[in-house]
């Protein structure tokens, strides 16, 4: 049965555990190369939505699910490596999380950035673990004599387009934590 406003792309098992989450409990949106097998393997719940993007589930659980207003930051994201830091990656996704998050109302504080393997370990503690997709390449470089940006694409990759996506951290990860 389909229930009245409930975002379609939330699934029976997300909306259970959001439903159990209570004060400090964390949720990562993660996509689809970040390790959630192996994180959950020590304790946060699987959840698979697959074929779903962030922004969209996002959208969809900030409708039901208040964040953290008591915390300096009620979201966060895998920061960037030192090298592609020191390479000029930017990262446009962070902005549509951040446009998101004003849209609802919810937050109006930057998105925390957490460094790679304290996000991982942050992540084995968190409630549970949402798995997303489909495979999103959402960085854009900043200087002209690299690719001006890199897109999305499905199918085989080749030479240098390869090698930039190979070289890139999961930077796309999301955390939010349950307001009071």
């Amino acid at each position: 049965m389909v229930l009245k406003r409930i975002p379609s792309v939330l699934s029976p098992e997300l909306l259970y555990a959001l439903a159990q989450m209570g004060h400090g409990d964390e949720l990562v949106l993660a996509d689809v190369n970040f390790p959630v097998s192996s994180v959950c393997g020590r304790g946060p719940r699987e959840i698979r939505a697959d074929g779903l993007e962030i922004p969209r589930l996002l959208e969809a659980i900030l409708e039901l699910f208040p964040l953290d207003t008591y915390d300096p930051s009620s979201a966060a994201v895998m920061d960037l490596v030192e090298a592609d830091k020191q390479r000029g990656v930017s990262v446009p996704i962070w902005d549509t999380y951040s446009h998101v998050l004003w849209q609802v109302g919810e937050v109006q504080k930057p998105l925390e950035k957490v460094e790679r393997f304290a996000f991982y370990e942050r992540a084995r503690k968190a409630f549970a673990v949402v798995a997303t997709g489909p495979l999103r390449c959402p960085i854009r470089r900043q200087r002209p004599s690299e690719l001006d940006s890199i897109r999305c694409i499905s199918g085989p990759l080749v030479g240098r387009h390869r090698q930039d996506l190979i070289t890139m951290v999961q930077v796309i990860h999301i955390l939010f934590w349950l307001r009071v």
